[in-house]
């Protein structure tokens, strides 16, 4: 058994003097939490909305967003919009993008992409897919964005010059396609879309600085896409700006050094844009009058934008060729509308005397011909010609345009003059004729089968042997009569020069050989009749004319 000692000492309550050392660690600890609280507060950036049409590769907390392939952030939530729709990315920026986004600022995914124009986004292939944004520039912050589908044409910082080209057709033209300057690319093709009239196409386009100088209010622009080619007078002609047109398409551009360009005039901004370089650089014309011709000739090789030529030189086009039923006679016949350009000849302020002078023309015998221009292919053209032999031509319209008068081609000339030769020789007693030649050569046997015909030929050898001795002879003595010929033709300049006088038109004469020419001239006329009427009788040479 256990007995208490009951001298226990009492403990004393200590006072206190002051806090104790330990609370410092939680009230250390307060101030660290606190301070980094307001670190993470104060280093967050905005918070941001962007809604795109799809989230695919998107992840919360892994993707990030660039700027200029730098990290400003991150988004930390991917959901769906309430009518499931769209997709919501809410994302936390960086602090040192607060302030910056505004109205003008655009977010796009960056995807590996493979289009016409090329390939981008291969870096995401290593480092992932992520957002990228282009800050703009803007007065209005705003925190919530449309994504867009597809990266911007171009950045808002870019500078350069925007222009829009209207074509007839888009072609192998796409976003992203070159437009290029002598070979050298200065921009690109930003978008298309089809005109107010839905007639043409209308495509936007950056040109880039510094190379935006070069484009005025003389700059012609062309579809450079693939490889043009052209077949003509000169052969074929092949002409491709770069690699990357041929396969993408692309758009080029010159400025012509003989314009001169009104720099006080205000700059266009909408161009049109020609199919090829030829349609490019040709003279733009004021004014041009419309004909229409009619062919009797195939017009295989004659098509659209054919030339018209004056000369060799183009001065005007084939619009159209059809095909029109007369009904009244039931004759089908081929129309050719052309457009001539009279000022390139005769100054384009002058256009009454433009169309007199036409009109005198088509008086004294312009006639339009259809010609070859390549034998190999068999392309044709107009050519615009005077014929002195043209029949007369009355001015007349159809559908109110001017017809122009024709004459059938060269070689269907030739052709019906040979026609008309064969049908001439067609209608000649041709077995008749041959009759009396073949009677005539049997008399001519005859005669000389005769015993008299064999001296007559024996004498004809004796006088070729005379001649062949005087050649002889004329080539011994001609060194003498050379001497003796110059002799001659020094007195003949001297005689010469006094016949001039003699020869004036109030000698005697003069008079003289006037009347001896105009013998002579009888006498051609009476030689031609005779060689007229042995030719319609061969036998008169052995029988003599009849009657005598």
């Amino acid at each position: 058994m256990i007995e208490l000692n009951d001298n226990i000492p009492e403990a004393e309550r200590d006072k206190s003097h002051g806090i104790s050392i330990v609370w410092l660690i939680p009230l250390i600890a307060v101030l660290v939490g606190g301070w980094l609280a307001w670190k993470t507060i104060s280093e967050k950036g905005p918070e941001i909305l962007i809604v795109f049409t799809e989230a695919e590769g998107l992840e919360p907390g892994q993707t990030r967003i660039k700027y200029k392939d730098v990290d400003i952030g991150k988004i930390s939530s991917v959901s769906l919009s309430s009518d499931l729709s769209k997709v919501e990315v809410r994302a936390r920026l960086n602090k040192s993008m607060s302030g910056r986004m505004n109205e003008h600022s655009r977010f796009w995914i960056v995807r590996p992409r493979i289009n016409s124009s090329g390939i981008s986004g291969l870096s995401t292939l290593i480092s992932g897919i992520h957002i990228a944004m282009d800050p703009g520039e803007g007065e209005q912050e705003v925190y919530t964005f449309q994504g867009l589908d597809s990266a911007p044409d171009l950045e808002f910082s870019a500078e350069g010059r925007k222009l829009i080209l209207t074509a007839d057709s888009l072609g192998s033209l796409d976003r992203g396609s070159p437009v290029y300057y002598r070979q050298i690319q200065v921009g690109e093709v930003m978008q298309y879309e089809l005109a107010d009239d839905t007639e043409r196409v209308s495509i936007s386009v950056f040109i880039r600085a510094p190379y935006n100088s070069l484009v005025n209010n003389n700059t012609r622009f062309w579809n450079a896409s693939g490889i043009n080619v052209e077949i003509g007078p000169g052969g074929i002609i092949a002409d491709m700006e770069s690699i990357t047109s041929l396969v993408s398409g692309g758009i080029a551009f010159e400025t012509p050094v003989n314009l001169e360009y009104d720099q006080s005039s205000e700059p266009k901004e909408q161009f049109v844009l020609h199919p090829n370089y030829r349609n490019a650089t040709e003279k733009p014309y004021e004014n041009s009058q419309l004909f229409v011709m009619y062919f009797d000739s195939s017009l295989r090789g004659l098509n659209k934008g054919s030339s018209v030529e004056f000369r060799g030189i183009e001065i005007g086009k084939v619009l159209d060729i059809n095909l029109k039923l007369n009904h009244e006679t039931l004759e089908v016949n081929a129309p050719v509308l052309v457009e001539l350009h009279p000022e390139t000849i005769i100054p384009s302020g002058e256009i009454t005397s433009q169309e007199q002078v036409v009109n005198a023309w088509l008086e004294r015998g312009l006639r339009a011909q259809l010609s070859t221009s390549n034998l190999l292919t068999g392309q044709l053209f107009i050519d615009l010609s005077f014929h002195a032999d043209a029949k007369p031509f009355s001015p007349s319209l159809v559908d109110d345009i001017a017809v122009f008068p024709t004459v059938p081609p060269t070689f269907d000339r030739l052709a019906q003059t040979a026609t008309d030769m064969f049908e001439k020789l067609a209608k000649m007693p041709l077995l008749e004729i041959t009759e009396e030649i073949h009677a005539s050569v049997q008399s001519l046997n005859a005669v000389l089968n005769q015993e008299d015909s064999e001296s007559a030929i024996a004498n004809l050898n004796v006088t070729l042997k005379n001649i062949n001795a005087l050649s002889k002879k004329m080539n011994e003595d001609l060194p003498q009569i050379s001497d003796q010929l110059n002799t001659s033709l020094e007195k003949l300049d001297v005689t010469l020069d006094g016949a001039g006088q003699v020869l004036a038109e109030d000698s005697q004469l003069f008079y003289d050989l006037h009347e001896l020419m105009r013998s002579l001239s009888e006498a051609a006329k009476s030689f031609e009749s005779l060689s007229n009427y042995l030719e319609r009788n061969p036998s008169s040479l052995l029988y003599g004319k009849p009657g005598n």
